[in-house]
């Protein structure tokens, strides 16, 4: 672990991640040492330091399934086709930084960072949101809907 004025530099086995690290009100730096002004700051930034950490050792995976009729995904070298019931394919160009398997209405999502894998799913979601009352788009695998009620005679 390195870090410089703004930024802080994690190294693991599956890659490296240069985080943003706006913490000045936060810590104060002296020579060789780095001090914490109050306690809930420290215990924070030490569970945030270990959720990277973890990340950088086993990684990130996400999965999402595209629920709808002729609803269809392809992966072609560095991008995603999306087929999601609008007049054309839509093209998603795959960041460096993830792995993608896609086969027919699966998506696997996997990366070092759990903030960028899950901007992306959030990308891929937002082309065809669940919808409310029948729950059929592109969905996060784990994540809970409530369903509306039509109408009523």
């Amino acid at each position: 672990m390195a870090t410089s004025v703004n930024k802080l530099s994690l190294v693991g086995p599956l890659g490296s991640l240069n985080l943003p690290f706006l913490g000045t009100d936060v810590i104060c730096k002296t020579k060789n040492s780095y001090f914490f002004f109050s306690k809930n700051a420290y215990s924070t930034f030490i569970n945030l330091l270990s959720k990277q950490l973890a990340y950088l050792a086993s990684g990130v995976l996400l999965e999402l399934t595209l629920v709808g009729l002729g609803f269809r995904v392809l992966k072609l070298n560095q991008v995603v086709l999306l087929k999601v019931g609008h007049a054309h394919y839509i093209k998603v160009v795959i960041p460096p930084y993830l792995y993608v398997i896609a086969y027919k209405k699966k998506v696997l999502l996997f990366g070092v960072s759990y903030g960028l894998v899950k901007q992306f799913a959030c990308s891929l979601v937002s082309f065809r949101k669940p919808d409310v009352y029948k729950n059929k788009g592109i969905q996060l695998v784990g994540q809970s809907f409530r369903v509306k009620l039509g109408k009523q005679k």
